[in-house]
């Protein structure tokens, strides 16, 4: 088998909100035998920074070799795809990389990885919501919003969404702050359109209802052929994802509505108050 140069890869963003199925859509594409996973993470994102910068190609290939060696935990046979030094097998064509904080580069993706095909995540901001705030450990609505302040594109971009979070103060109730943040994550995917990439927007809950159209229709996207291997990933994975995501767990429907019981009515109704006019432009009701 022959190691193949980080050149030659196509690269499969998968980027939206967190909690909003990019795990399970990495692990779906990434069970692919003609791909790799590389899930987010301090190692991902120091390659993905290297590359989208201004590092030199030794530097970038390093932190690529890294991220590989670390993902042969993930697959149960990791010999078919990654060598123990982390170079890529020549079966190898596509790297699936579960980035959703590479929502806020698509300038940079577009300008490094021009022909990398997008995968956008919609998904309930009720079930975002209600998903993230059961990882209590985990602060994503202030470290997304820290990284949004960051970017002066994004300040500009999203300044309204920003006016209102201001607006509702300082002791915002936690399930407010994360559906202003999902909404702003969600909304992202004209900009990397608008800098010549190809965008597949995928819901979560016709993901999860259908996949038998919606698996097809993303490996098309990425031009990967048709494999039963991504309609059954947890017998190629191993171990658990971000996010305490159990990769042996299947493709099912149980998350779908499970927001009702982990909100109140009261929460839901303030949430739906706060974004609903954009969940309805996305195809979600009251």
């Amino acid at each position: 088998m022959v190691s193949l140069a980080v050149d030659a890869l196509v690269m499969v963003p998968i980027v939206g909100c967190q909690r909003s199925g990019t795990t399970l859509v990495a692990e779906i594409l990434g069970s692919h035998p003609h791909s790799l996973l590389i899930e987010e993470g301090p190692p991902a994102t120091r390659w993905y920074r290297a590359a989208l910068g201004s590092a030199s190609s030794a530097h970038v290939a390093a932190k690529f070799r890294l991220c590989c060696r670390l993902a042969r935990k993930d697959y149960r046979e990791p010999a078919n795809r990654v060598g123990w030094s982390g170079s890529v097998r020549g079966g190898i064509s596509h790297v699936v990389l579960k980035a959703p904080n590479l929502t806020y580069s698509s300038e940079a993706i577009g300008s490094v990885w021009p022909s990398a095909p997008i995968i956008y995540l919609q998904r309930d901001i009720r079930a975002v919501v209600a998903s993230a705030l059961s990882l209590s450990r985990v602060p994503i609505a202030d470290n997304q919003l820290r990284l949004i302040r960051d970017s002066d594109d994004m300040t500009e971009r999203l300044a309204e969404e920003l006016e209102v979070l201001e607006r509702l103060g300082t002791d915002v109730a936690p399930h407010l702050k994360m559906a202003l943040v999902a909404k702003m994550k969600m909304s992202l995917a004209d900009q990397f359109r608008q800098h010549g990439l190809q965008v597949l927007q995928v819901k979560y809950e016709s993901l999860v209802a259908e996949p038998e159209i919606e698996i097809p229709r993303m490996l098309s996207h990425v031009g990967l052929q048709p494999a039963d291997e991504c309609f059954r990933h947890e017998t190629v994975l191993v171990g658990s994802g971000p996010g305490d995501t159990v990769r042996e767990r299947s493709i099912d429907t149980r998350s779908v509505q499970s927001w009702e019981t982990k909100l109140t009515p009261r929460q839901a109704d303030q949430i739906w108050d706060l974004v609903g006019d954009f969940m309805e432009s996305m195809g979600y009701s009251k």
